[in-house]
């Protein structure tokens, strides 16, 4: 019989089996079954038997049966491993050499080294668990550790050549690095110090109670006149945080840095400042309440700042926050009051949201009280010289009493803001206190606001700007509601009033809703060029306002009037009666024409009365013969007859008694 060899053949093969199949081929040398290693779908299987084309010493090829048969798709992979040992000696001394004995011993090294040399193979050390942890390098790649000496409490590393090097294990406060495409090497100290992160104090998971950290890194922050960061997380907080002039608080965007309070009576983070020229700034965060109208989420006070004039004052910035409930879009939970600023000299609120807390409409607080408010002092005052010029801009605030609430300030401006579900939409007053020293001003610019009561609310204010607003009735409202409320206290008149480009509409289809209300006091403005749609009444002028213009560019779809000037020494532009020989323009200038019936005395003397009565006395006054026919006839109007109400005429030659027309234009203001 000839003896077994071992042909340069890999010791492995794999086959994709069909349903059913038991038996598989093995195209490779070996000596007995226990030399082979059977898989089934990456399992091994002690489950088989091994035959095959007997030689001397093992079997050529052969086939491997399996006990149970295989599925059709399944991997059988069948390789040899045989166990490195050798047990067998030669005998000696010996007069003879036993030949098979030696080439079996010599085939079995060979057979070894075949299968050793498989295990090295890229694809069988990827699945072989011993190799899985072996540090390997490339082909051809010859490498050399450094001395034992040298690599004594160091690290391993890698030069620019991939070669092997030591390196010195690294510390924060002794490391430098410089940032890509920068000039400067720096600690790596120094740059995880240059604002407070949360994370570093909280966990962030929203379900951790992260009160007692966030208050620590607050509280550091202040310190440290340094930023607290906000990462992206939620952090469950228990207590409302109270700091000092923490100069920013920066999040990673709306939705991504959260920070969430329990239904608690103190919640939200109070901010006091008391020195020059401090000042917040807070974006990208959002604040959530699980309460209902719980607490105010950012108190920023600076009352207790000192300002100098000319100087840097105290000022405050919040842009891309969020100020809501966790449970949108049913907005059953939520803040009492989003923001609120004390005595700030500049604020600015832009591209934030505020959700309140959804219902009817209510005179209480069963709603949140207040989105946005800027006040002088905790009374709603002029405060120090400030706040000097506050704005709300491009943000989205629904479901409040009152979207956006200004007391006690000089200058304020609610722009391009989207107000709906709110009692009062924008509501700023001036502040009456002796000596105040102020002149405030508001502008209420490109707003759609939708509210119960009123729209745009301002008292006190000198020179008033409101204008191109959507300004609406809301579809659900039960109460009267007044588009645009212009007020002044005693102490205090309005002048410089412009009401402008609105459109203002009731959506209820009950016509509920008087588009511009001037109360008294209000001493000088215009009017004119708004849109009245489906309104009760379009403008109305209450008693003790003077020197109010209202142009003829209105437009008015009223169901009792369109104008209503119970004031002293107004103008309404009257447009509209001209069909009723009538017309006032916007300077007051009135012109009236038309033809009478008059009723002449036996001297032919008479009195023509206007369709519409002038404010003042006519300036000029014509009249002429209307009557077809007959004798041409002189008529005379004297300016000491002409009244507001009309003017006596004279027929001469006189016609007798009787009842004449006359025709007549006049002119006065």
């Amino acid at each position: 019989m000839a003896h077994l060899q071992i042909p340069a053949a890999t010791p492995r093969v794999t086959y994709i089996a069909t349903d059913g199949q038991v038996n598989f081929p093995v195209p490779f040398a070996f000596f007995s079954a226990a030399d082979l290693v059977v898989e089934i779908d990456g399992i091994a299987t002690p489950a088989f038997a091994a035959t095959g084309v007997a030689y001397d010493g093992g079997f050529q090829t052969g086939t491997v049966t399996l006990a149970a048969p295989v599925a059709a798709g399944d991997q059988v992979r069948i390789s040899r491993a045989i166990e490195i040992k050798r047990t067998e000696d030669f005998p000696y001394p010996a007069r003879t050499l036993d030949i098979k004995a030696l080439n079996t011993g010599l085939d079995r090294i060979v057979a070894i080294l075949q299968d050793i040399m498989l295990a090295l193979t890229d694809e069988e050390a990827a699945r072989l668990a011993g190799f899985l942890r072996t540090l390997r390098v490339p082909e051809g790649f010859a490498v050399e550790l450094p001395e034992a000496a040298l690599r004594a409490n160091r690290l391993a590393g890698f030069d620019s050549t991939g070669a092997p090097i030591v390196m010195v294990p690294g510390s924060a406060s002794v490391t430098t690095v410089t940032a890509a495409d920068s000039l400067i090497p720096r600690l790596l100290a120094d740059r995880f110090a240059e604002r407070v992160n949360l994370r570093d104090y909280c966990v962030g998971d929203g379900t951790t109670d992260d009160t007692a950290g966030a208050q620590a890194a607050l509280t550091r922050a202040v310190q440290a006149g340094k930023a607290l960061y906000v990462p992206r997380g939620t952090y469950r907080l228990r207590a409302q945080l109270l700091g000092g002039a923490l100069p920013a608080l920066l999040g990673d965007g709306k939705g991504a840095s959260v920070l969430i309070w329990d239904d608690l009576p103190s919640c939200g983070i109070s901010l006091a400042y008391a020195a020059y020229g401090q000042a917040l700034h807070a974006q990208g965060v959002t604040f959530r309440q699980k309460g209902t109208n719980r607490g105010t989420a950012l108190l920023a006070d600076f009352s207790a700042a000192s300002l100098t004039w000319p100087g840097i004052w105290p000022r405050l910035l919040v842009e891309g926050c969020s100020f809501e409930g966790p449970d949108i879009p049913a907005q059953l939970t939520g803040w009492n009051i989003g923001i609120d600023t004390v005595a700030g000299a500049f604020g600015h609120v832009v591209n934030c949201d505020f959700n309140g807390v959804a219902g009817a409409p209510h005179t209480g607080l069963a709603r949140g009280a207040v989105a946005v408010r800027f006040r002088g002092t905790a009374g709603g005052l002029y405060h120090n010289g400030h706040p000097v010029y506050c704005t709300v801009s491009r943000c989205n605030i629904n479901n409040w009493q009152v979207g956006v609430h200004f007391s006690g300030c000089e200058g304020v401006v609610a722009r391009d803001n989207s107000i709906v579900e709110v009692e009062r939409g924008i509501v700023a007053t001036g502040d009456t206190t002796p000596g105040a020293g102020a002149r405030p001003f508001i502008l209420v610019e490109g707003n759609h606001v939708n509210a119960y009561l009123e729209n745009v609310a301002v008292t006190d204010m000198c020179d008033i700007k409101v204008r191109t607003n959507e300004l609406y009735r809301i579809a659900t409202a039960t109460a009267h509601t007044t588009g645009i409320g212009i007020y002044a206290s005693t102490a205090t008149g309005v002048g410089d009033l412009s009401i402008t480009g609105n459109t203002l509409m009731d959506t209820t289809g009950a016509v509920d809703f008087d588009g511009v209300n001037v109360g008294a006091g209000v001493a000088r403005g215009l009017i004119d060029g708004n849109d009245f749609k489906a309104v009760r009444y379009g403008i109305t002028l209450q008693p003790g306002t003077s020197g109010l213009r209202v142009g003829d560019r209105n437009l008015y779809q009223a169901s009792l009037a369109p104008v209503v000037d119970s004031g002293t020494g107004n103008v309404v532009a009257s447009a509209l009666l001209e069909a009723a020989g009538h017309r006032r323009d916007i300077a007051g200038c009135e012109t009236k024409w038309g033809s009478a019936t008059v009723t002449l005395n036996a001297s032919g003397d008479g009195t023509v009365a206007f369709q519409q009565p002038f404010k003042a006395l006519p300036l000029m006054v014509l009249a002429t013969w209307a009557e077809a026919g007959g004798t041409a006839r002189n008529i005379a109007a004297p300016s000491a007859g002409w009244t507001t109400a009309g003017f006596s005429v004279s027929v001469r030659p006189s016609p007798g008694a009787g009842t004449v027309q006359i025709a007549y234009v006049a002119v006065g203001r």
